[in-house]
């Protein structure tokens, strides 16, 4: 997390996410110019509705805070997915994954956010939009 945070093309803030005084999960949020992205998020126990509230309590987060116009966020086909539609957000398209395995043996599901990749932090200093 600290290396997520430290980086110095973007700067961002990790919240905890709390249900009945207990810790359940966390988001990351990070600022670009004009953009804030949820580069990171957990929930437990992970149904659909506990994705939904964590997405909704980023999307409120993000846009109290940082003063962006555009909010981005990405996951995995499946709940988290179909979490972030029903939180508001417009599905923009896909990103293949690819995966050779030394086995050749099949790959299962696999969990995918924006800090996974550059998706994070990558922007070309203006104020350039995904949407």
């Amino acid at each position: 997390m600290r290396h997520l945070l430290g980086c110095p093309a973007a700067s961002g803030a990790c919240y905890r996410v709390e249900h009945g005084g207990d810790a359940c999960g966390y988001f990351v949020l990070m600022r670009t110019p004009a953009q804030c992205r949820i580069a990171e998020a957990w929930v437990n126990p992970g149904t659909e509705a506990d994705w939904l509230g964590l997405y909704r309590l980023a999307a409120a987060t993000a846009l109290g805070e940082s003063g962006a116009v555009e909010l981005i966020a990405a996951a995995a086909p499946g709940i988290e997915a179909e979490a972030l539609l029903r939180a508001g957000f417009h599905d923009r398209g896909e990103n293949a994954l690819r995966f050779l395995m030394a086995d050749r043996s099949e790959v299962g599901a696999v969990r995918h956010q924006l800090s996974d990749g550059d998706g994070t932090y990558l922007h070309d200093g203006r104020e350039s939009f995904w949407s």
